[in-house]
């Protein structure tokens, strides 16, 4: 995944470890005298067998840089088995090519830091299955290894100084690979990238690892040569800055160089903590983007430090910003347009709305969308209007039953104001709630959404403990992981409590494929995501939520959830084995609870009602089983 130049300086034929068994082409009569593959490994690490025993049978394995294929990736082994079903086959397999090729001292060493890796990582289940295949296996091992030995031509020592196989027990992690074509066209303006944060996933392209922290930062390391990308104003000029951190042990003599839109600059790395790079002139295309590529010397952190990190880096990225010649003032939203979609809760309604007429927000507008409730809501709006419009210009329209997204969509298309606060109707804002969101916009200075902090209604209802998990640990909220004034992942697009520019937006922004609740908000955090905007949690906007619930009403809740995630995955197939999204598959012994789960959620909900504390694991693992049943009511 490092981008790698091919041209003509690059040698013909190169020595590797192992051939690719994809494609790869060997003389007949050396493939079956030397065994052929593994017939024990399925699959997975078969090719890294055949390659050891080429060369320690005194063959030899090359690459040659004018014979090429092109890899149609499709992931199928992943999507159908799953990570960890791969893991266990390569490391078995692994095992097994260990024991037949070392010399014995190196597959103690081998096999030493396997155990620990496994053991510190707390893979109990991963380490027994691969020691009991390998037991199985035993015997026919011995026997390849007897065939191998008496036939060997080269000792490990001479292996190891070819540079074949590196002292980390596992291979080093490759940088993330993606596509900066298919993303162009939906990137937001704004002249910052922030590369360690979400928002900046679909600008960048080739070269970069997984964010870490550094410090209170968090980055984004890269190989040495990577891609991203700006947009910005069309034909702006100005400069791009870089801050780049390079251990001073590692930078050698280096230098770091940004090419932009044809422009580029070399600055020697210094060592600093965070050295800024400057590249003047760069001019942005008549779509406003900027082409970036940054490169520096790479190194291997192990080599430095003796750290087990056998990455190739280049160093990490904190920040990349296009400086205009001619900036433009940062603007504060003025007014604010709130939009609430209702269904059959006109209690709670009125309550948001008198919590609205609070606010004292000079320029405030107030779309409410009655999502066909088909009792007296609309006509309790209508009286609304006609009593209170001198607080706030109430905008009232209804619609047929669509669900919330669709709800949503067509109440923009009332908005007046350039900045859009998403509120529930079941939502009571304290009365500072609008001024927080404004401020941190202001603060912020680009384009972002701002959620602010939904805790329940206090003072209108009893909280439970299995409410406060829910509101605070994530099954509905999940505040107790977020800080204030620091970047969110899409999963925290609540839109019970969430402003941004109405320019974002567009016009139908909620996917219309949702058939039930659940998700939409989600699903349009990820694709802002991707266009650069950053979701930014604000605790001072605060609100109360006046919806009271118990453990059997939000399990049948998660039902729910389930089914619409099946909606999400059909969208974003990608999304299905993300880290912010549930894993793909249940727990195996939930299976055995489901049958008893009604039984279980009666006692948990019983105590619960009476303030009895019931463990928190319990309540998650009966949320998760009515979510993963939901899930199973969809037929793939």
């Amino acid at each position: 995944a490092c981008p790698i130049e091919q041209d003509k300086d690059t040698d013909a034929v190169q020595d590797v470890f192992f051939p690719t068994a994809a494609a790869m082409l060997m003389r007949t009569h050396e493939f079956f005298d030397i065994g052929g593959f593994d017939r024990k490994m399925f699959m997975y690490h078969e090719d890294v067998d055949l390659g050891w025993r080429l060369w320690l049978l005194g063959r030899r394995v090359v690459v040659c840089r004018d014979s090429v294929v092109r890899h149609h990736f499709g992931g199928t082994t992943h999507s159908t088995k799953g990570l960890q079903w791969r893991e266990r086959m390569g490391s078995r397999h692994n095992v097994r090519s260990i024991l037949k090729h070392y010399q014995p001292i190196n597959i103690l060493k081998a096999y030493k830091g396997l155990a620990k890796l496994w053991i510190g990582m707390g893979a109990w289940r991963h380490t027994a299955h691969v020691v009991a295949w390998n037991v199985l296996k035993l015997p026919s091992t011995l026997r390849e290894r007897w065939r191998i030995q008496r036939r060997r031509c080269l000792s490990d020592a001479e292996f190891f100084q070819r540079g074949f196989i590196s002292p980390s027990p596992y291979p080093a992690p490759h940088p993330e690979i993606r596509d900066l074509e298919g993303q162009r066209d939906h990137w937001i303006e704004t002249p910052v990238l922030r590369p360690g944060l979400v928002s900046a996933i679909g600008r960048l392209g080739a070269g970069w690892y997984p964010p870490h922290p550094i410090g209170r930062d968090e980055v984004r390391p890269f190989c040495g040569d990577a891609r991203c990308g700006l947009k910005v104003t069309p034909g702006a000029t100005g400069a791009v800055e870089v801050d780049i951190h390079v251990p001073e042990d590692a930078i050698r003599g280096g230098s770091f160089t940004i090419e932009a839109n044809g422009t580029d600059i070399s600055t020697p790395l210094t060592g600093e903590m965070w050295q800024t790079v400057r590249l003047e002139g760069v001019q942005a295309d008549s779509q406003g983007e900027i082409s970036l590529r940054l490169q520096a010397p790479s190194f291997r952190p192990h080599t430095v430090f003796k750290n087990w990190d056998f990455r190739r880096l280049g160093g990490a990225v904190r920040l990349v910003a296009f400086k205009p010649d001619q900036p433009r003032p940062p603007a504060r939203p003025e007014g604010v347009s709130v939009v609430i979609t209702t269904y059959r809760r006109r209690q709670a309604l009125v309550m948001t709305l008198d919590a609205l007429r609070a606010q004292n927000w000079p320029n405030l507008q107030v779309v409410v969308m009655d999502d066909g409730s088909g009792d007296e809501t609309w006509q309790a709006l209508q009286h609304y209007r006609d009593l209170h419009n001198d607080h706030f210009r109430l905008t009232i329209a209804t619609q047929e039953n669509q669900g919330q997204g669709m709800a949503r969509n067509n109440a923009l298309a009332l908005v007046e104001e350039d900045l859009v606060l998403f509120l529930g109707d079941d939502i009571i804002p304290e009365p500072g709630l609008i001024h927080a969101h404004v401020e941190r916009h202001t603060a912020l200075g680009e384009p972002a959404a701002v959620v602010g902090f939904t805790d329940w209604y206090r003072q209108e209802m009893a909280v439970t403990p299995f409410m406060e998990m829910v509101n605070f640990e994530g099954h509905q909220f999940g505040y107790d992981h977020m800080t204030s004034g620091a970047d969110q992942p899409f999963t925290c697009f609540y839109t019970s409590n969430i402003s941004l520019d109405r320019s974002i937006l567009g016009n139908q922004p909620f996917n219309s494929a949702f058939s039930s609740y659940g998700w939409e908000d989600v699903e349009l955090g990820y694709r802002l995501s991707l266009r650069g905007v950053r979701i930014v949690y604000e605790e001072t906007a605060r609100a109360g939520h006046f919806h009271p619930t118990n453990v059997r009403t939000f399990y049948r809740r998660q039902l729910q959830v389930g089914r619409a995630h099946h909606d999400l995955l059909a969208i974003h197939p990608e999304l299905k084995n993300h880290p912010s999204m549930p894993p793909e598959r249940p727990l195996k012994w939930y299976r055995l609870v489901t049958p008893f789960t009604g039984f279980l959620v009666a006692v948990a909900d019983s105590l619960d009602r009476r303030n009895l504390p019931v463990p928190k694991k319990i309540l998650h693992h009966l949320m998760m089983i009515g979510f993963y049943r939901g899930r199973s009511q969809i037929s793939p």
